[in-house]
């Protein structure tokens, strides 16, 4: 099983982040079948897409592709703990 969060990034010393839907990092669990044993865990973090020159595009529709990446990033080092890809389905 995995159980993907959102959780709010209290780690950059902001204040008022409760204010910011977008400060908010995915946490990643998978669990075992059967026991529930954890299997691997971690986070991964939206501000890592941005462009480290400044927070551009910043409008909520282009917010929520940043939460996409990062969701799409928990799955990939999901993947990769199992040594598992996807086929690549472009030409």
């Amino acid at each position: 099983m995995v159980w993907l969060q959102l959780r709010p990034n209290t780690f950059t010393g902001q204040t008022g982040i409760y204010d910011d839907p977008y400060n908010v990092y995915v946490q990643y669990s998978v669990f075992a079948p059967i026991t529930a044993k954890l299997v691997t865990s971690g986070n991964t973090y939206p501000d890592a897409y941005r462009n480290k020159r400044g927070r551009v595009p910043t409008s909520p529709t282009n917010g929520d592709y940043y939460l996409n990446q990062a969701a799409r990033g928990a799955a990939e080092r999901i993947l990769d703990h199992f040594h598992l890809r996807l086929p690549n389905t472009l030409p």
